[in-house]
């Protein structure tokens, strides 16, 4: 796989998934978590014309010293705190919800016309360390609150990655092994099996996960079943000769 310099490993990998997509045809943005986001990578995929919005670690490549806070410091912010800073055309924000989080996104502005939304939102736990420094009163259970439009875009789109995950943990067939080969040869099983799912309920919406995955276990069997039968009986079912180990 060809490597872009400037990029690591991982970052290259998602290029090159990216350069798959018909995005001179139309536009794309793409969703990550903060293991796969950086700046130059964002950087990289914007030059192509492809949007990118993720959650970000600090200690990431480029990212702004004026954002990086530590866990102590972190609980000292006010409920909904907000900095962010521009680097090389990549917005990156520091955002105090229940927790502090970074963000980086080309898709958003950071300050002016859509680079807020309206959301109700739940007052946090008494539990919680911020729950004494919130805008809401003691009667208040839910208030409609500012929020940037990249963190309330995040949260909607990277539902997929859960539903996924989700839809993999009903019938897993992860086996336990001591070779390293074969969970990741399980994992991209899974993989094709949950997104083949989720396009054939497409066409046929009726089908549920558990009949999609028992059509597609059948047929491999009868396909293995038909390549190894070398004799048919008269009454028309096969005469299976397993082969000779």
């Amino acid at each position: 796989m060809p490597s872009t310099a400037g990029l690591n490993p991982t970052s290259n990998m998602v290029l090159q998934l990216a350069t798959c997509l018909p995005y001179q045809k139309r536009t794309f943005s793409v969703y990550k978590d903060n293991y796969y986001s950086n700046i130059p990578l964002f950087r990289t995929l914007l030059s192509m014309g492809v949007g990118a919005c993720g959650t970000a670690r600090a200690n990431s490549k480029d990212f702004p010293a004026c954002l990086k806070v530590t866990k102590k410091e972190a609980d000292k912010l006010e409920y909904h705190y907000r900095l962010g800073a521009v680097v090389d055309g990549v917005v990156t924000l520091l955002w105090k919800d229940n927790g502090a989080v970074n963000l980086m996104t080309t898709i958003h502005r950071l300050h002016g016309r859509d680079s807020e939304v309206i959301l109700l939102r739940k007052r946090p736990m008494q539990s919680n360390p911020v729950a004494a420094r919130t805008q809401f009163t003691d009667e208040e259970s839910e208030k409609l609150l500012n929020i940037p439009a990249c963190i309330d875009d995040y949260n909607k789109y990277k539902e997929g990655i859960d539903i996924a995950d989700q839809l993999q943990c009903y019938y897993n067939t992860q086996q336990v092994s001591n070779r390293t080969c074969y969970p990741l040869w399980f994992f991209f099983l899974e993989t094709a099996l949950t997104m083949g799912h989720i396009i054939h309920r497409d066409i046929n919406p009726t089908t549920s996960h558990k009949d999609f995955r028992l059509a597609v276990a059948w047929y491999l069997i009868e396909g293995e079943t038909e390549r190894r039968s070398v004799n048919t009986h008269p009454t028309g079912s096969r005469i299976y000769f397993p082969n000779p180990r």
